[in-house]
């Protein structure tokens, strides 16, 4: 409860973790695929990016209203963060500038993924839904009705061809990616 982020080493090292500090209770985190860079989120709408190499804070961003819940890099260069405020937002991942934002489900968004190599985002929301965006645009595409209740993880496959959901109502759904059925 103080704010405190670990970076642990999965080979063998002696001494204890590696400690970063960020002021509010830390919500999520997510990695760029290099492992260079780590984004993370806090209760109070706070984004922490931070170099995982120099193991400093590099810039913070008041990026929402609401607790962060979720973090999801696209790539090197972008990711996207989802907020109990109902927003997604992409940002670069360079500058720290926000790309573009759009609101999505009513209640909030619980959960973020990639698909479609990137140009799409899936999101699960605490309405039961889950929404397919264009992330470039923020135009939402479909939304699917799947859960009784708040979807509290969504992941998409390697090979983009599947759209997993986990809810509140202890099922998981698996959810063909072109059809959205």
């Amino acid at each position: 409860d103080n704010g405190t982020l670990k970076i642990w080493h999965t080979e063998p090292v002696s001494g204890n973790p590696e400690i970063l500090s960020q002021n509010n209770t830390v919500s999520c985190l997510s990695f760029c695929p290099d492992g260079r860079l780590m984004v993370s989120g806090d209760d109070e709408g706070t984004l922490e990016m931070w170099d995982t190499v120099r193991h400093v804070s590099l810039r913070r961003l008041k990026a929402h209203h609401g607790l962060v819940t979720s973090l999801v890099f696209a790539d090197g260069w972008s990711f996207a963060s989802g907020s109990t405020d109902g927003d997604i937002r992409i940002w670069d991942a360079v500058t720290g500038d926000p790309l573009r934002g759009f609101q999505a489900p009513t209640g909030g968004v619980l959960s973020l993924a990639f698909a479609r190599k990137n140009r799409q985002l899936v999101s699960g929301g605490a309405d039961g839904q889950i929404k397919l965006w264009d992330a470039a645009s923020g135009r939402q595409i479909s939304a699917q009705n799947g859960h009784q209740g708040a979807i509290h993880s969504v992941a998409v496959t390697p090979d983009d061809c599947w759209i997993i959901s986990a809810g509140a109502d202890g099922v998981i759904r698996v959810w063909d990616a072109a059809t959205r059925a």
